[in-house]
Formats: C-alpha cells, sequence, structure tokens
C-alpha cells in the first residue's frame, strides 16, 4: 500500500511539473447527490459535538475548541489553555449557525443529541447575558475594549491577558446580526428594549468609531485599515441594523446607520477586485499595508467566508412582527463572472500548494479543499475545514440565485466552466448544487475517518485533520453549508396545491 501511494505521488508530481502554470484541480460531480453528503448519523455525531461547546457551564460562553494545538505549540512555543476561550467572531457565527440549524431539518435528523426550541431559546438567553455583561459595564479597561477585544477567559469573563493579535474589529458586528437574526425570530416587548440595547450598541461604535480603525485580520496575523472581510460583515451589519432600527421606529438610528454602510463603507469590492485577474482579494489592491502584502494575503480563504457572510440572505429577514421585505442585492452576486474568476484563481492556488487536493484530483474525488493563503506558515500552512465548507456554501448560494430567477449570461456561463474544470456546466441551479455536493464531499473524505469529530486543519500532504479538535467554527460553516443546500432544494421542488 506505500509502495503504491509514493508511486502514485511521484505520478502525480511529475505531471504537476511538467505544466509551466497552476493547474484547477476541482472534481466536479457531473449532477447534484441523491442524498445530503453528510449522511443523519454523521449529522447525529456533529450535532453532539457542536453542542458541547457552547454555554459552558451555563455562563453563554461559546468555546472555540476543547482539543489540543500543536499549531500554536510549534508556532508560538506556547499552548496554554490551547483554543478554550470564547473569540467574539467564532461565538457570533457558532450562535448565528445555531439557531439556523434549530429552524431545519438537521435540528432532528438522526435523533440523538436533538436541537429543539427550548435548547436553542435556553442556550440564545444565556449568550444574551453573557455578551450583555460583556458590554454592561464591568469590563476593567477602555471604553472600546469591548469592541476590540478578540479572545475573552470563560472562568473571570474578563479579555484574555496575554499578548494577542489586537484589536480587532470584526466582532461587534457579527455579533449584533446573530442577535437580530434572533429577535426576528422571536419578537417580544421585553427582547426588543433588552436586545436592542446590546445590538445598537454595536452597531453604534461601528458608525461611529469602527470603519477606517487600524485592525487585525480575520486569521490575527497582519493589520490594516482595508480589509475586505472587516469591511463585508461591517457593511452586513449596518444594513441589517438599519432595517431592524426602521422596523422598531428608532429613525435616528436608521439613518445614521444607513449613511455609514453607503457613505462611509460603501462598496466594499471597489478596492479589492485585482487588475490583472480579476478576482476578488482580503488586501486592499491600492494602499494596503506592508504586512498584508508580505504574506501575499491577496489570495485569503477569508474572502469565500466574506462572500457567505456579507448578511444579503433572507435568513430571518425579516419574520414575526415585522413587515416582509426581500433583503439587498450582495455586492457581489454568488453567480457573477467576479465570484467565478475568484473560485477558479482560489483553486489553482490551493491545487498548488496543497499536495492532498493533488492526489485526491488524481484519484477522481470529487471538489477540493481550500485554506487560508499560499504563503500560510502555521500548522506548515493546511487546508481548513471551515474554509472548504463556506466554498460550498457558496455553490449553494449561486443555486439559490438561479432558482429566484437570476440568469447567467454567456460570459459568466464560461467563467464558471473554467473555475469549476466542467465544460458540460450550463448554470443551471443543480450544476451549482452537483459543485457544492462536490466540495462537501471531498470534505467528508477526510474527516470520517475521525467520527465526524471536526478539527481546524487537514494535513496538505497526509489529509489527516490536525490541530484544535472540536473546532466549534468548523462545524458551525459546515452546518451552514447542509442547511443552504437544503433551503435551495426545497425552493426547487413544485409547490403541491
Amino acid at each position: 500500500m506505500l509502495i503504491s501511494r509514493i508511486a502514485a505521488m511521484l505520478l502525480i508530481f511529475l505531471l504537476y511539473a511538467a505544466s509551466t502554470e497552476a493547474q484547477n484541480c476541482f472534481v466536479p460531480l457531473a449532477k447534484p447527490l441523491a442524498a445530503p453528503p453528510f449522511d443523519a448519523t454523521a449529522v447525529a455525531l456533529m450535532r453532539r459535538y457542536f453542542k458541547a461547546n457552547l454555554n459552558i457551564d451555563g455562563t453563554g460562553a461559546i468555546v472555540a475548541s476543547p482539543g489540543d494545538c500543536p499549531a500554536l505549540l510549534a508556532c508560538c512555543n506556547t499552548c496554554t489553555g490551547g483554543y478554550a476561550y470564547d473569540w467574539t467572531r467564532d461565538g457570533a457565527i457558532s450562535i448565528a449557525a445555531l439557531q439556523k440549524l434549530g429552524r431545519s431539518r438537521y435540528a432532528t435528523w438522526g435523533d440523538a443529541d436533538s436541537i429543539t426550541d427550548e435548547y436553542v431559546r435556553d442556550t440564545m438567553e444565556s449568550y444574551i447575558r453573557w455578551v450583555d455583561r460583556r458590554t454592561g459595564g464591568s469590563l476593567k479597561g477602555t471604553e472600546d475594549d469591548v469592541y476590540l477585544e478578540p479572545k475573552w477567559n470563560i472562568t473571570t469573563g474578563q479579555p484574555y491577558g496575554g499578548g494577542w493579535c489586537r484589536p480587532q474589529t470584526d466582532g461587534p458586528g457579527l455579533r449584533a446580526m446573530a442577535l437580530m437574526q434572533y429577535a426576528r425570530h422571536h419578537w417580544s416587548m421585553r427582547l426588543e428594549i433588552w436586545l436592542w440595547k446590546i445590538i445598537s450598541a454595536d452597531l453604534d461604535w461601528i458608525a461611529s468609531r469602527g470603519i477606517d480603525r487600524w485592525t487585525c485580520d480575520l486569521w490575527e496575523e497582519t493589520k490594516d485599515r482595508d480589509l475586505l472581510w472587516n469591511r463585508m460583515t461591517m457593511r452586513a451589519a449596518l444594513i441589517h441594523g438599519h432595517r431592524f432600527a426602521s422596523d422598531i421606529l428608532d429613525t435616528e438610528r436608521a439613518s445614521r446607520y444607513l449613511h455609514a454602510a453607503e457613505a462611509l463603507i460603501g462598496d466594499p469590492l471597489a478596492n479589492h477586485t485585482s487588475a490583472d485577474g480579476g478576482f476578488l482579494t482580503e488586501c486592499a489592491t491600492r494602499g494596503s499595508g506592508l504586512s498584508c502584502r508580505l504574506k501575499r494575503k491577496q489570495l485569503d480563504g477569508s474572502v469565500i467566508l466574506s462572500l457567505i457572510h456579507d448578511g444579503m440572505v433572507p435568513d430571518g429577514w425579516p419574520s414575526g412582527n415585522i413587515a416582509q421585505e426581500r433583503p439587498p442585492d450582495p455586492p457581489a452576486w454568488p453567480t457573477s463572472v467576479v465570484v467565478a474568476r475568484t473560485v477558479e484563481a482560489y483553486n489553482k492556488a490551493f491545487c498548488e500548494s496543497y499536495w492532498i487536493n493533488r492526489e485526491d484530483s488524481a484519484a477522481k474525488v470529487p471538489g477540493i479543499l481550500y485554506g487560508r493563503y499560499a504563503k500560510d506558515t502555521y500548522g506548515r500552512g493546511n487546508p481548513w475545514v471551515l474554509i472548504t465548507a463556506s466554498l460550498a456554501t457558496l455553490m449553494f448560494r449561486a443555486a439559490r440565485s438561479v432558482v429566484q430567477g437570476v440568469r447567467l449570461s454567456i460570459p459568466e456561463v464560461d467563467s464558471w466552466r473554467a473555475a469549476l474544470n466542467w465544460s458540460g456546466f450550463t448554470g443551471s441551479s443543480d450544476d451549482f448544487v452537483a459543485a457544492g455536493d462536490s466540495v462537501l464531499s471531498r470534505l467528508r473524505k477526510h474527516v470520517e475517518p475521525d467520527g465526524f469529530h471536526l478539527f481546524e486543519q487537514i494535513d496538505k500532504v497526509s489529509g489527516r485533520q490536525y490541530n484544535a479538535r472540536d473546532l466549534t467554527w468548523s462545524y458551525a460553516e459546515v452546518f451552514i453549508a447542509l442547511i443552504e443546500r437544503e433551503e435551495v432544494l426545497d425552493l426547487q421542488r413544485p409547490i403541491s396545491v
């Protein structure tokens, strides 16, 4: 077995070495899978592991991961406490995913460890109290620290005391969107008063002091004023906040949030589209900081995350006592040429960077694995579970757009044929679902040997999972992808009379 794998690796190396340019090794399925890429047994297990990381000891805190962190030890010669902290960003994304999960078929699929309405409500109320204590004046430090601090000690409720990449500005917007989602689906006067105090504090800070600050990037390594992830998520939170404030007749804030989104942020893609390749970039194309350029973070998996966490999906938008209206158009339609070129560029970059992608593709394993960026050295620079899952979500979002009436132009179809390595691609919703299924199929291959415990990374050579076992954000992104898939299929089904 070992000799045959070495021989196969040598053959793949020779084939790729013979080419003078990076190859796109994405392997598409010809049609959607008949069943979800993760079956009921897998979903039930992942649900159990996900729940174990929420509402730790009734505090409302969300642990990033209880697992070991060899990558952190190798990188920084320390792993004190590991990932056993509450990250504002991870927690907000995970608590938003929990709400989506609780409203989906995956809440009970597989029976064991079901997520009930009562569980979601209890977990959310604990989370809200956790956030309220952070933002309610009990924090030691300056006024801005509650918004800029990324990492919290779950036992003391205070910021992590060691050195870390600070400040980070993406937390307040993500947190506000998660709380607005809850308010939309559980409307009451008590929640309006309690939640709006917390939500409006986050949004007020973004609108007045958060947008143009120097901030660490999503990966807590480099600093810049103009990062796509931060701009996209802030803009989304402000637009949601504008609608929410309008609905509860807080007209002054509604106007202020809209002004901040449109005048202070504007089009977040304007300075984030590569002139030579036409793909989206995390670093600004003009005026980006030195550290962003040195690490070559123009091609960065955070761009894919930006496209699915832009808030422009009708999840909880709006419902309950709020008048129905559709969400605004996203900065970039998921079916557009610029998104297709982004996927193509990233496919080539991550095929070149990760041996396991080339080996899987040579064996006709559907999909691809994505990581952070080409010069990544953390854990030797590997694919990440959560970024790969987010690519699948992007494909399902594109399928949703088609089902809801978007028709691809000839240039868009051609761009997606190149991106997905698929000459038979026609631009149908089924084609995009098949592309998402392809990605989740390859991801499943690499997480199944660990009993569907989801880690942070997948080793770029061996294909085994690595670092931070049971990373909460990994579960959140896989569930988001599965739920997006199911919602698209529901939209495709004819309405019975």
